[in-house]
């Protein structure tokens, strides 16, 4: 069985429609055909085994797959990232990550490629923490601006904006969901299902 997981720590702000492409020509490159997609909107100070992914690792057996669009998306921390991986290489399931470009398996040169990985993943976030709170705290305290966002906002951009018409007249003629996912993509980017739902929520689009 191969399963490729998605996930972004930000609905509204992040997609997993970048993830999903990559993870096709993942898939494509090692002759892999997808059988699950499991995608969650979740921040990955979640530990693992408390969030879907866990529920794939326990699922998964050996000599199965496990595809991922980079390695810090198991985990925010060095150690989740590393349990985690730990888990899937004692059941002997294959690690295939897109960024990277790495198969992760139950060796020293992975394990010492793993540990790189997580520590650098771990660093990147808690950099870009460190200064996203000094640039507010720059803001706010020198000065004198507000932060955050106004009062009453809320962040429901997405990749879909622009085709709400287009949206409404597809739902009226009734082209199917996966339909009107394959219409709105372009250049070889895939529209997900869930963007697509999502978007006619937020936009309270309904058939003419």
């Amino acid at each position: 069985m191969v399963i490729a997981y998605l996930r972004v720590s930000v609905a509204g702000l992040q997609d997993t429609d970048n993830q999903r492409l990559g993870l096709l020509e993942l898939a494509q490159k090692h002759q892999l055909h997808i059988d699950e997609w499991v995608s969650e909107d979740i921040s990955g100070k979640v530990s693992y085994k408390k969030r879907k992914l866990g529920e794939v690792i326990e699922r998964l057996q050996k000599d199965d797959c496990l595809l991922i669009a980079e390695v810090s998306r198991l985990g925010r921390s060095t150690y989740d990232i590393l349990s985690a991986l730990n888990e899937l290489l004692q059941k002997g399931v294959r690690v295939l990550s897109a960024r990277e470009n790495v198969e992760y398996g139950d060796n020293l040169t992975s394990k010492v490629t793993t540990f790189a990985l997580a520590l650098l993943a771990d660093l990147e976030h808690t950099m870009i923490s460190s200064r996203t709170k000094a640039a507010l705290r720059h803001r706010r305290d020198v000065l004198g601006l507000p932060v955050g966002r106004p009062k009453g906002t809320t962040t429901n951009r997405s990749i879909l904006d622009g085709n709400e018409d287009l949206v409404r007249d597809l739902l009226a003629k009734k082209i199917s969901k996966a339909d009107i996912c394959r219409i709105l993509g372009k250049d070889g980017k895939v529209i997900h299902m869930q963007t697509l739902d999502r978007f006619i929520q937020i936009r309270k689009i309904a058939a003419r």
